[in-house]
């Protein structure tokens, strides 16, 4: 039973990591997806838990049905489930069955378990949880299927089942009718401390975690990956929790004390700590791992002690009610905790790296041990004079500076400054600018653009403004109708407007767009453009339900596949949706550089979805490759004021970047040949471009972010025709 107990810690809470990649796939980005798969989970398990004890004798068929459902879901990925367009709200309501029944299980085994201390089992179940997690992350780094990835999770909860009804027929269960059932008004009334300490411990502990992600995907970059290790680091410092929590015999109020006291450490060290974390990246995948999960440990420090608040209040009610009623039923105010606390954490989200964000953390611990312990005499004016000590030492310290020196190597960050920054923060998103300048005799400057810890571009470069306009070189007229996709900056949004009739720019975040409205200066006041719609949808919702042949010209400028789940843009169901959409004369571009595409076999890989769906595919090589796709053959002319619908348009973009069509035309690769093999293909439940570029902007790590460079290609591709306009 406790091997049973741990294998299914390993798979069922590991499991949301599968059932994430299905969700962030399907529908929606990764904050969205997080969180909403996250709430799934936090208010099923609370129900579940809470329920646990009337089911007592009926534990292998929560399994084996948990198992079945998984298995339905694995068999549904199988056919064209990905053509559908699911609404986002019917995907989480998928995710309600497997959340009751994960509620249940810790209550569960502990009731058959109950000779085995109870931290033991907490500590066994959320271990194995750890090692699951760590094993489906990296399965999908690997471009792991996530279709066998819920078979092969199904197969195992089914197999639970399995072995529990064995053990029930062996006799090694007893077996009893269900427990005593008590209502949440009642815990109150019975067990008003224990209800409300684990209720204030889960909320800081949640308050903690939201803004433990956002900082490790704003100082990393977004990858999907590390919403997987910040679920590990919490995982762990539960399982660490239970194993200690023999020794640690303390009370709830003392715990309380030293969770505040781990806020304050996490947020004086984080200047230092921070950057020798990432300091330590090599450019190798499990170097990059291995040293995000420590970086997630660190930042997720206070959920040890939340936990041992649980854990505590457990043990203290356990002689006088059976183990499944009590851990169900706290594991109940936990899961309201970590609610209140995720709802906390999104109003306070402007202040995640100011001294407000944890003075609240540290303030409110301190007044809930105060509350309970109610020292007096000289250990209240002790406790009082270190707290406002640590309180004093914390308000003078500001994290934003520290964030931004993440992105750089070592040596960058003696020879760059960082100025000039400008922070926008919000539940979902969070947006900075900032000035790079370099230690030399010319003292180069850059307005950098980063979006997520996605570290985008130079703000006043001309470069995303020339993705846009370079379509215009494919057509006589401007395009009466583009979409593009993915707002960042609203720099390639605003050219490709500027040389259309109408643009519909679609983005699926509403603070991207709120963005966009802060970045006015940069984007010559896109959002007030008259020619232009934007679209709150997920793209590939708006490219299956488009009227055939609607558009002339479709523009992909989301992300990197590495990045929130974007890979699902980049797959072979995108190319061949869009392809629908199109106008047969229409135009579908995208693009990719260093950290997307290293040599040719990551090269055909990325353009092989779009290869298989249009006939012609050229490339334009600066300022960095532009892949223009179409199904009719084509002439190119040179880029002119011509080509700007609006004579004003091109009066703002000439004043602003002067001489930029006047010089010299561009070289394009034209008909790119298919290789003389069949490359991997990225489809939505296998991404290898997701894995190709993780691992290339993982290597990217160890060299100054600012020297990223396309790879020489073109030599390998001399046999493809060159055109200039020259």
């Amino acid at each position: 039973m406790v091997l049973l107990a741990v294998l299914s810690g390993l798979i069922n809470l590991s499991a949301q990591t599968v059932f994430l990649k299905v969700v962030s796939m399907t529908a929606g980005d990764l904050y969205t997806t997080y969180i909403i798969v996250a709430l799934t989970f936090i208010l099923g398990s609370g129900v579940g838990g809470f329920f646990s004890n009337l089911i007592r004798p009926w534990l292998h068929w929560v399994e084996a049905l948990t198992g079945c459902y998984t298995l339905f879901l694995g068999i549904l990925l199988s056919g064209s489930f990905y053509h559908y367009d699911v609404p986002l709200w019917f995907v989480s309501a998928g995710l309600i069955l497997p959340a009751l029944a994960l509620g249940t299980h810790l209550p569960l085994y502990g009731y058959y378990l109950r000779r085995i201390r109870f931290g033991l089992l907490y500590f066994l179940y959320h271990f194995g949880a750890v090692l699951g997690l760590m094993m489906f992350e990296w399965y999908f780094i690997k471009a792991g299927s996530v279709k066998d990835a819920l078979l092969f999770t199904g197969a195992i909860q089914l197999t639970l089942g399995m072995l529990l009804l064995r053990q029930k027929h062996l006799g090694n269960l007893k077996l009893e009718q269900s427990g005593k059932f008590l209502s949440p008004l009642q815990w109150i009334k019975l067990f008003p401390k224990s209800a409300f300490s684990v209720f204030f411990a889960s909320t800081l502990s949640y308050y903690e975690v939201f803004w433990a992600l956002r900082t490790q995907l704003l100082i990393t970059d977004a990858f999907r990956m590390h919403a997987t290790l910040i679920s590990c680091a919490v995982f762990f410092w539960m399982a660490l929790a239970g194993i200690l929590s023999k020794r640690l015999q303390t009370s709830s109020e003392k715990v309380f004390l030293g969770m505040g006291l781990s806020f304050a450490i996490v947020y004086l060290t984080f200047p230092f700590l921070s950057l020798n974390f990432t300091g330590l990246f090599n450019g190798s995948i499990w170097n990059y791992f291995q040293i995000s999960f420590g970086l997630a440990l660190f930042l997720t420090l206070p959920v040890f002690c939340s936990s041992l608040v649980f854990i505590v209040e457990t043990r203290s009610i356990q002689s006088r009610l059976p183990i499944d009623v009590v851990s169900g039923g706290l594991n109940l105010f936990s899961c309201l905790g970590n609610v209140t606390g995720f709802f906390i954490a999104g109003t306070l989200a402007a202040y995640f790296w100011q001294p407000l964000y944890f003075l609240f953390a540290v303030a409110s611990c301190i007044g809930i041990f105060l509350f309970w312990h109610r020292p007096k005499g000289y250990r209240l004016i002790l406790y009082s004079v270190a707290s406002a000590t640590i309180l004093f030492a914390m308000s003078y310290i500001d994290l934003t500076k520290t964030l931004f020196l993440n992105h750089l190597s070592i040596e960058a960050r003696a020879t760059e400054r960082i100025e000039n920054i400008f922070l926008s923060s919000d539940a979902f998103s969070t947006m900075a600018t900032f000035d790079l300048k370099t230690d030399d005799e010319k003292d180069n400057v850059q307005k950098l653009y980063i979006v997520d810890g996605h570290l985008s571009h130079n703000l006043d470069s001309s470069a995303e403004f020339i993705v846009g306009l370079t379509p215009a070189m494919y057509f006589n007229g401007p395009p009466k109708k583009t979409m593009v996709i993915g707002l960042g900056s609203g720099q390639t949004s605003w050219a490709a407007a500027a040389i259309s009739e109408h643009t519909e720019l679609v983005e699926i975040s509403q603070s991207v767009v709120k963005n966009v409205r802060l970045l006015r200066d940069y984007n010559f006041d896109l959002m007030e453009k008259k020619n232009v719609n934007v679209l709150l949808q997920d793209a590939l919702s708006i490219v299956r339900n488009c009227q055939p042949e609607s558009y002339d010209l479709i523009i992909n400028t989301s992300t990197y596949p590495s990045n929130h789940g974007a890979s699902k843009l980049y797959s072979d169901e995108m190319s061949e949706l869009s392809e629908n959409c199109l106008d047969r004369n229409g135009i579908y571009v995208t693009y990719f550089d260093g950290s997307t595409v290293n040599d040719l076999t990551d090269f055909y890989e990325f353009v092989y979805p779009i290869m298989r769906h249009f006939r012609h595919l050229d490339i334009s090589i600066k300022p960095y490759p532009i892949v223009i796709a179409y199904n009719t053959p084509r002439k190119l002319e040179a880029l002119s004021a011509k080509d700007f619908i609006d004579p004003a348009d091109f009066e703002i973009f000439d004043k602003r970047f002067p001489n930029t069509f006047a010089t010299k035309c561009r070289t394009f690769l034209r008909n790119v040949p298919l290789p003389g093999y069949e490359p991997l293909l990225s489809s939505m439940d296998r991404s290898y471009l997701e894995r190709n570029s993780l691992r290339l902007s993982i290597q990217s790590k160890n060299i100054n972010h600012v020297s990223r460079t396309f790879p020489e290609l073109y030599n390998t591709l001399s046999n493809t025709p060159l055109y200039s306009c020259e």
